[in-house]
């Protein structure tokens, strides 16, 4: 009995332990939705339901351009001058929390009106529950979107 006991509480223990890890690893619900006309032009004016983190936005390939490693999750056809970077920010879950990173664009990325990037102070920053200003491009970039986390 005292057998069965110990293997009983240690397979509670162990759901118990996945169940956590489980939990600690979920993706809250997270919505990317067009906010400026340039915007929903190229991704359309129905919000995005992001199911799986990391979720990295950028620019399309230009003809002529070698493919990038990697793909970004959203592609965003982007006509020269460019304002978007091909892999240029992610939507990431880090220390428990749901962050944008700037992924060394060359014009930056806007979060809440605070500019992220290799000339800012700092290259990510956490979301606040409810709708977040995201812009792509810099300061008066045609890419801006809203991220709501819920």
């Amino acid at each position: 009995e005292d057998k069965l006991a110990v293997l009983h509480t240690a397979s509670a223990e162990a759901r118990a332990h996945a169940q956590a890890a489980s939990a600690a690893q979920a993706v809250p619900t997270i919505r990317l939705e067009a906010t400026t006309y340039a915007a929903m032009l190229y991704v359309g004016s129905e919000p995005i339901r992001i199911t799986g983190l990391p979720y990295v936005v950028g620019r399309q390939s230009d003809t002529g351009e070698p493919d990038a490693a990697t793909k970004p999750n959203l592609e965003i056809p982007d006509p020269k001058p460019y304002r978007l970077s091909r892999h240029h920010f992610s939507i990431l879950a880090e220390d428990g929390a749901v962050q944008v990173r700037d992924l060394n664009s060359e014009l930056g990325t806007i979060v809440n009106e605070i500019p992220l990037g290799h000339d800012f102070a700092q290259d990510r920053i956490q979301l606040h529950h409810g709708e977040n200003a995201v812009i792509a491009g810099g300061r008066g970039s045609p890419y801006a979107f809203a991220v709501t986390v819920l």
